[in-house]
């Protein structure tokens, strides 16, 4: 074992090494993902279909308590706009095309929407930036008339309706009519050059306007590295930026992608450096700070009041493809060309090819195009990463714990390539918890990329099954003819299996008698408990291999009814639920409540 591992770093402010901007042009110049999902879309694969998607669902619905979902809908990337304002403005789209896309996308929320069990809440519905320039008022008002006739969506203050604007284009108007739709967070760019009018963006002027339609959440993100684009500019614009005291500020690192078809050829010299680069963030990340403003995690900074930093400190901060999120782990259900899902420990992408979407749709099937089903080692490393830019802390013994792993064994590589990045006091290693320091949270994704198998493997090889297990599971097979045989010669052995049968059987016409939901439900705890004890696992915690569908069969009860008592139980502390996880809070309670059932 490391020692550094064995023995933590303590570091206070008086010691803790500051990041240099040198050190830190370094850092921003390595390979990382910004891990909006892991692993990322490069693992994607094109075996990938439709029916692992319906699986995927079905699992997701059978979870105790299913998760919340998360819509999301996209518009091609040739209708996307720039941040930078390099890549000139987006194609202009004739009413018609418009009106086909927006066509198509009702037609595939019918598709999708079917698959997913009602009881599931929406709480939350977001639209990339080029649909509110691709759709008007009237268009997004059918879109998300279709998406509450085929999802169940939570109303006006307990779920966000969250529109990126194009700045250049939101008179008080607009804003109106956006608020009376439900949209309550919006957020635009601060482009680094003029529109092609020469126009000229005020913040103050669209934030103002934002809350004065109602609009009460307001995020401004912010280019730095743009070509032609230096220190004391950015600087300026964020300055002019603050003065709105926008909820949330994004700084972006400008991408430059020279095979990209807008993107116009730049002269090198007219890009900064990554040491300017570095000195402008750093510059930017104090001015932040001074102005009261608390970094969040990656590029995004926020108030005191924002529901991301209170997320966050009760540990709901969840980071999925579309960013950082207050609302806890969701399933993410996407909508549009190359929209992506995340249903469970399942990624999912649509078409990206415009023509292959639409033909999809128009003959009536999802356009499933590739995706991922996560392993174990996936699900481990994805937590890690998530845990590290969510809350800036991992917890080893608890991970171990979930994980059934030694970590500083499991992790020895990445250990290894954190060393140096805890030696310049990035972040603090112990026995007990991996923490970031507060220069490390701007590099955070450079640390979660350490645990990245695919970014320091790529060419790790992935082996199919033929089977997938549940839960920890012990086999043995019997050949029914030879079992039938043995039992006419012993029947001994013939008694033995009668009894263990007629006891099932007794059991479950028990649980459907004419006891309430809750007792069936404890006794059905607790008969889980002593079958697990009794094999010499935990009585008070195991995972489910049922879905609630399965369970709601087995005590006669309606799917949505097994999922209330969960949330009964777990709200009275009983137990605590966590997709297909239960664990026992207090054992001799629930064996009060199920004693009725349970005479033995």
């Amino acid at each position: 074992m490391p020692a550094y591992f064995t023995e933590p770093k303590v570091l206070t402010m008086d010691t803790m090494p500051s990041l240099s901007p040198s050190r830190l042009a370094g850092l921003l110049d390595q390979p990382a993902g910004r891990y909006a999902c892991y692993p990322g879309m490069a693992q994607f694969s094109p075996s990938f279909n439709d029916d692992t998607f319906l699986a995927a669902v079905a699992t997701s619905n059978g979870d105790l308590i299913p998760r919340r979902l998360s819509l999301h809908f996209t518009a091609p990337d040739m209708y996307q706009p720039c941040l930078c304002g390099e890549c000139g403005p987006p194609p202009a789209v004739g009413p018609a095309r418009a009106s086909a896309y927006l066509n198509r996308i009702v037609r595939e929320l019918a598709l999708v929407g079917t698959l997913f069990d009602r009881d599931r809440d929406v709480v939350q519905v977001s639209l990339d930036p080029g649909l509110t320039s691709l759709f008007g008022p009237d268009d997004l008002a059918e879109l998300f008339d279709s998406a509450s006739r085929h999802f169940h969506v939570l109303g006006a203050g307990k779920r966000d309706v969250v529109v990126t604007l194009d700045p250049f284009a939101c008179d008080p108007g607009l804003l109106a009519a956006y608020a009376a739709l439900g949209v309550n967070r919006a957020g635009f760019a601060l482009q680094s050059t003029p529109s092609d009018d020469g126009a000229t963006v005020d913040p103050m002027v669209r934030v103002e306007a934002c809350r004065a339609a109602g609009i009460g959440n307001v995020r401004i993100d912010l280019v730095y590295g743009a070509p032609r684009q230096d220190r004391a500019v950015v600087l300026s614009q964020l300055a002019s930026a603050l003065r709105a005291r926008p909820d949330r500020v994004g700084l972006r690192d400008c991408a430059h992608l020279p095979d990209s078809f807008r993107q116009p050829p730049m002269a090198g010299q007219a890009i900064p450096d990554p040491l300017a680069r570095a000195t402008t963030l750093l510059a930017c990340d104090r001015y932040l700070r001074d102005a009261g403003y608390h970094h969040l995690g990656m590029d995004l900074y926020v108030l005191e009041h924002d529901p991301l930093l209170l997320a966050r400190d009760k540990g709901r901060l969840h980071r999925d493809a579309l960013g950082f999120g207050a609302h806890g782990e969701t399933d993410l259900v996407g909508f549009g060309v190359g929209a992506i899902s995340q249903i469970g420990a399942t990624y999912a992408q649509s078409a990206t090819h415009l023509r292959r979407w639409e033909a999809a749709i128009d003959a009536g099937h999802r356009a499933i195009q590739r995706g991922t089903v996560l392993d174990e080692d996936d699900l481990a490393r994805s937590e890690v990463i998530q845990s590290l830019l969510c809350s800036g802390v991992l917890f080893l013994k608890p991970f171990e714990d979930r994980h059934l792993l030694d970590f500083p064994v499991y992790f020895a590589d990445a250990l290894a390539r954190l060393e140096p990045l805890a030696d310049a006091g990035l972040l603090q290693l112990g026995p007990d918890v991996l923490r970031l320091t507060s220069s490390g949270a701007l590099v955070a994704r450079i640390v979660a990329a350490c645990f990245d198998r695919y970014l320091h493997a790529p060419h790790a090889s992935r082996y199919p099954c033929d089977a997938v297990v549940l839960d920890t599971t012990m086999l043995c097979r019997f050949s029914f003819p030879k079992m039938a045989l043995l039992a006419t010669r012993m029947p001994g052995l013939q008694q033995q299996l009668f009894r263990l049968l007629s006891q099932d059987i007794g059991k479950a016409s028990l649980l459907a008698a004419h006891f309430s939901a809750d007792e069936r439900m404890a006794a059905f705890l607790v008969s889980l408990s002593r079958r697990y004890a009794s094999r010499g696992f935990s009585a008070t915690r195991f995972q489910l291999a049922m879905t609630r569908t399965d369970i709601a069969n087995y005590l006669r009860l309606a799917p949505e009814t097994v999922s209330r008592v969960l949330k009964r139980l777990n709200r009275d502390g009983l137990v605590e639920a966590k997709q297909r996880e239960i664990c026992l809070l207090e054992p001799e309670r629930i064996e009060a409540l199920a004693r009725p059932l349970l005479r033995d």
